[in-house]
């Protein structure tokens, strides 16, 4: 009887022992917590897409340039002449 109590008595000690050897820092418990918060990391990640849509937005403020080239070859003077007209050079 004696034997299963000083048993029982040591083994809770070796398990508070084990319990108390991983301590953590106050740095430590604030890196894990930063590298665990999954809400920290879609705030994070949302705010990466917020700016991503601002880069976005600025190009909306650029100007575009549109080219457009065309070439016909004609004998007839009825198209030569709404070609003309079309380009606007009569």
């Amino acid at each position: 009887m004696m034997l299963w109590i000083f048993c029982l008595v040591l083994s809770i000690f070796f398990h508070l022992s084990i319990a108390f050897s991983n301590t953590l820092s106050l740095k430590e418990a604030l890196r894990l917590a930063k590298e665990k918060n999954l809400e920290l990391k879609a705030q994070e990640r949302m705010l990466k897409a917020m700016q991503l849509e601002k880069e976005s937005a600025k190009g909306a403020y650029y100007p575009v340039f549109k080219f457009e080239e065309t070439y016909a070859n004609t004998n007839l003077p009825a198209n030569v002449f709404s070609y003309k007209l079309n380009q606007g050079k009569m």
